[in-house]
């Protein structure tokens, strides 16, 4: 059986944490429950590095990384989903028929992207039946749908191989095989490949349009068969046997306007002799033989004449739906076609039931409903109690196994048999789901996740299905206590089956233990009564004596160091260095005022030493780009600024030499006044005379 518990385990190198491990009946948890994963998930992290390599994975799994594919520190994290979270984290639109077949993986990775594609490797559950398949469903990272992913079968070691070049959310699933051939207008005959007693004569001119058809085998097995016969004995009690289930499907859905001949296997133990290797006459030589097939009504009988063969049967029927050969008590044909309605709606079913544990400890009370195939109730029972559990069976109606007793004048009053308990058979399939509801003298513990993930779903294929939980006292009173958890099945439109599903389990708590969960801390008790304790100490004064002077302690005397000493310690290595800013008088809207009152920037850019090929390109720049005077001025002393390593006094000095080199000695002046008053350069310290002028002269 698989179990979930927290413990170390060993893996290679390169994990950086592992939450994978076995249940013994001895492993308890820190609060004394057996060691069972609540509400956390198991998580293995891998520092792939470089080199890549190839990592383990919970319950089999492999990843393979290749090399160069990450980054030295890149990590890839692995989380596989717990029965509590599982029902979250599956498929939420899968089709009735569709089960999930292996556990969850949800992986993560710290790189963006992967320079190669990984390989992930995911084990599975063996395929029962030869008309089943698997298939592989993923959800990438940040994405909400669910897809079908490529996939290669490892047949040596039960493995799906998946190459990744994203990662996501994976799972296993399993389905009917489906099979599709086309019929035309000119008639068909179809060799199915599924099975092969089964066959499909399509004749010429019955339909207008070319379709589609695909054809599915849902298996039906002996103890589906049983689960039907013990529900209801009297309408399957001339039921012997069946064949699957197969379903022909046309797209789009068409009514032939001649008959279209079908031949089916005969049900696993039937022979039929057939005298001179023809086939035989109609049901009337063989009266235990009925085909039935659905209508939107519901089931109903093949009445056109059968054809028998050693090992099938063939029949003319006008359109396509699903199909049933049965083998019945002879003469009981019309009764098959309500014993398969009841068939067909459990062949997805089986016995099962619904399980409450509970691990009542001193500061914690853990409960676990868990639901278990019939053929594995015993067992597991055994196993939750010797891990530490108490079982509590379910809570069963009282009813009459007879029917109320009438009395009439003519006849002496016969005493009323006692009821008893009937135990009615629980049916489960996948995907069943109830909701959790605590309620009594209980209530769910602040610390459980019960109130926001409060259901309870069957997983057919897998191990384990339960939900566990921890509640508490609902009041702080000391008394014996009454606790029920109710299960309401969700989805359930039928009155009469959610009546079936809905499931009470009723227990009593010792007012011994409510005690004992109640009762305070031991480290408070020590502590409060240390605090009362009276000390009875008798002193006599002839045995006080003057205490004795504690020694002195010697204090560490430092020992001072010599001044060349303490520089060369303080002193840093590097010399301190003032980072230069640049003067207030040439910062950009310093320099926007300078350009547009003196508009000669290639002038300017002569007298500042600007290269030839810099005054060039800046030049065809502005012709371009249709930049006026003004403009191209400005651009000339950004990049003079740009190149100048001194943007103080360095700069002011060659900037104000310019442009007395130009004629322009006041404009100098003001620029070097700016500078020393460490101001920006404005029109305002110019007069405003020659300032509106020269802007004048520049538009």
């Amino acid at each position: 059986m698989l179990q979930w518990c927290v413990a170390e385990c060993a893996l290679e190198s390169g994990v950086r944490k592992s939450g994978m491990g076995k249940l013994s009946p001895s492993s308890l948890s820190m609060s004394g429950h057996p060691v069972i994963l609540d509400d956390t998930s198991l998580t293995v992290v891998y520092t792939c590095g470089k080199f890549g390599g190839t990592f383990s994975l919970p319950f089999g799994a492999q990843l393979k990384v290749p090399e160069a594919c990450l980054g030295k520190k890149d990590t890839i994290t692995c989380q596989v989903a717990s029965p509590n979270t599982r029902w979250l984290t599956c498929p939420h639109h899968l089709y009735s028929y569709e089960h999930i077949n292996s556990e969850l993986y949800t992986l993560k990775s710290s790189a963006k992207c992967f320079k190669k594609n990984v390989l992930l490797l995911l084990p599975f559950k063996s395929v029962q039946h030869e008309f089943q398949e698997i298939n592989v469903k993923g959800k990438w990272t940040d994405e909400a749908e669910w897809i079908n992913v490529g996939f290669l079968i490892k047949a040596s070691s039960k493995c799906v191989e998946l190459e990744l070049s994203r990662l996501g959310t994976f799972v296993v699933t399993i389905a009917p095989k489906t099979e599709t051939f086309q019929v035309s207008k000119l008639g068909c005959l179809h060799q199915s490949r599924l099975m092969r007693h089964l066959t499909l004569r399509f004749p010429k001119k019955t339909i207008d349009q070319d379709i589609q058809c695909a054809l599915q085998i849902l298996p039906v097995g002996p103890d589906i068969i049983q689960l039907t016969k013990d529900q209801f004995p009297q309408e399957t009690s001339d039921l012997v046997s069946v064949t699957e289930l197969i379903d022909v499907i046309a797209t789009p859905p068409c009514t032939f306007r001649h008959p279209i001949s079908i031949k089916l296997p005969l049900p696993v133990g039937v022979d039929i002799n057939v005298e001179g290797g023809g086939a035989a006459a109609t049901s009337e030589g063989h009266p235990d033989i009925a085909v039935v097939y659905k209508t939107t009504l519901g089931w109903e009988l093949v009445e056109s004449n059968y054809k028998f063969t050693r090992s099938t049967v063939a029949f003319d029927i006008k359109e396509l739906t699903r199909y049933c050969v049965v083998q019945c008590v002879p003469g009981r044909h019309k009764k098959m076609k309500d014993a398969v309605t009841l068939l067909e709606g459990r062949h997805l079913k089986e016995k099962g039931e619904v399980c409450l544990f509970m691990s009542l400890k001193s500061r914690s009370w853990l409960a676990m409903v868990e639901i278990v195939s019939q053929r594995l109730l015993d067992t597991r029972i055994s196993d939750r109690k010797a891990q530490g559990f108490t079982y509590v069976p379910k809570k069963q109606a009282l009813l009459s196994s007879e029917a109320p007793a009438r009395f009439s004048s003519y006849r002496k009053p016969t005493v009323p048999r006692n009821n008893k308990q009937i135990v009615e058979i629980l049916e489960i399939h996948e995907g069943l789901t109830w909701l959790v509801d605590v309620d009594g003298d209980v209530k769910v513990s602040m610390t459980s996740d019960l109130r926001e993930n409060n259901q309870l779903r069957y997983f057919s294929r897998l191990t384990d299905s339960y939900r566990t939980f921890y509640f508490e006292p609902l009041e702080n009173d000391p008394k014996q206590l009454e606790a029920t958890i109710n299960l309401i099945p969700m989805g359930i439109r039928d009155e009469n089956t959610r009546n079936k599903l809905t499931l009470t389990f009723d227990t009593t708590i010792e007012s011994a233990q409510v005690v004992e969960y109640l009762a305070p801390d031991a480290t408070k008790e020590e502590t409060s009564s240390e605090s009362k304790r009276d000390l009875n100490i008798d002193l006599k004064p002839s045995l006080i004596q003057q205490e004795a002077p504690k020694p002195s302690v010697s204090k560490p005397r430092m020992r001072e160091l010599p001044p060349v000493v303490m520089k060369r310690l303080t002193q840093p290595n590097r010399p301190i260095r003032v980072p230069d800013r640049e003067s207030k008088a040439l910062s950009g809207k310093s320099l926007m005022t300078l350009a547009r009152i003196v508009p000669e920037g290639l002038t300017l850019a002569v007298h500042l030493q600007l290269p030839d090929s810099t005054i060039t390109g800046i030049g065809f720049d502005a012709l371009s780009n249709n930049f006026n005077m003004s403009d191209v001025s400005y651009k000339i002393l950004l990049y003079w600024k740009r190149k100048c390593k001194d943007k103080q006094s360095g700069a002011i000095t060659q900037l104000t030499e310019a442009l007395k080199e130009m004629n322009y000695p006041d404009i100098a002046a003001a620029i070097l006044n700016c500078h020393q008053q460490h101001k920006e350069f404005t029109p305002e310290c110019l007069s405003a005379e020659d300032v509106y002028g020269r802007i004048a002269l520049t538009q």
